[in-house]
């Protein structure tokens, strides 16, 4: 007699990080908003210098000038200098940021926080680094005199600690990445019960 044995074959499928993705693909909704630089609440302040007030313009009007430049002041765009030279970097940390997010390992908030440090160092860096123009003889004779050195864009360093970031999400969005993947994982559980 012949003796047949039934075997039975179950497939589970698990989660491989997607409701972990879509739960940042939320986060992110229309997008991100990440801007470095001198802010409203930073911007107000006034520069001192050993406890005495060096001027009567507040800081982001006094960055502003620096980097537009004014019929006194010769444009020194430190600023907008720091993310285009630093642009592709940026890039492809950003898309190292969203591979973690995509492995399961990284999250939007991670990411995020990892931007705002690279665009922050890097505006410092170059507020640090600007040498060309240099300072006027006359202003260089008053930082001699005030000890503050021949730097450009560095006196009482009150514009290189006023530089902020920040980031805000633009809102929630009917994201299509977020619809596809939501059918894609449906489907995938719809065959995994027929297997």
């Amino acid at each position: 007699m012949l003796k047949i044995k039934e075997t039975v074959s179950r497939t589970t499928v698990r989660d491989k990080g997607a409701s972990h993705i879509l739960g940042q693909i939320d986060l992110i909704g229309k997008g991100v908003e990440v801007t470095t630089g001198i802010h409203e609440r930073e911007g107000s302040r006034f520069a001192y210098w050993r406890g005495a007030k060096e001027s009567d313009t507040p800081v982001a009007q006094y960055a502003y000038f620096n980097e537009v430049g004014t019929t006194h002041i010769p444009a020194r765009p430190a600023f907008k200098t720091a993310l285009t030279a630093n642009l592709e970097a940026y890039l492809q940390k950003t898309i190292i940021g969203m591979k973690s997010i995509y492995s399961g390992s990284g999250t939007i908030g991670r990411l995020i926080a990892k931007n705002q440090k690279l665009q922050k160092f890097w505006t410092e860096s170059s507020i640090r680094a600007w040498t060309s123009p240099p300072n006027s003889p006359s202003t260089l004779r008053y930082k001699k005199s005030k000890k503050q050195g021949s730097s450009p864009l560095i006196a009482s360093k009150t514009m290189m600690k006023s530089i902020t970031s920040h980031y805000k999400f633009l809102g929630k969005s009917k994201n299509k990445l977020r619809s596809l993947i939501e059918k894609t994982d449906s489907s995938i559980k719809r065959r995994s019960k027929w297997l």
